[in-house]
């Protein structure tokens, strides 16, 4: 099938603790900005442009040198189309799972650089006020880079 060629813009806020100097336990929450590169194809995939904001996500996190390595477990939240259907209605995604996994290099004291990996999918859909349960669940994959400021 086909997909959009999309663009995702996040900042997450985090907090944790370390456990024996190396893992890292936390909770962190995210907001994201969606858009569409590509024209909308009502046949295969329609818009996707909109935001999300994953609420309250656990995270888990190795720390060796470096190196960091993240795991965000995504569960809270939604996904909302900035545009309305054809028949005028808002369209919004609820009840996501999913996770994203983050690798950073510290480049320096409060500044790290890394790659971000993320797929939530969500089960269900509100339009125009009704919630319906998705036969298949609606999926949204991205990667990137990430420039992180720790203080």
């Amino acid at each position: 099938g086909s997909s959009p060629s999309t663009g995702f813009y996040s900042a997450r806020i985090s907090s944790g603790f370390s456990v024996f100097r190396v893992l890292r336990v936390g909770l962190g929450s995210s907001y994201t900005l969606i858009t569409q590169f590509s024209a909308p194809d009502n046949s295969t995939f329609g818009n996707r442009r909109g935001d999300r904001w994953a609420v309250v996500s656990p995270t888990l996190g190795v720390q060796l040198g470096r190196l960091t390595l993240s795991a965000y477990y995504e569960f809270m939240g939604d996904y909302v189309l900035s545009n309305k259907d054809p028949g005028g209605n808002d369209l919004r995604f609820k009840s996501p799972n999913g996770y994203c996994i983050d690798l950073l290099f510290r480049a320096g004291r409060h500044f790290a650089l890394g790659l971000e990996y993320q797929q939530v999918s969500f089960s269900k859909q509100v339009l125009g006020g009704t919630e319906t349960t998705l036969q298949t669940k609606m999926q949204t994959t991205s990667y990137g880079l990430i420039f992180s400021l720790e203080l």
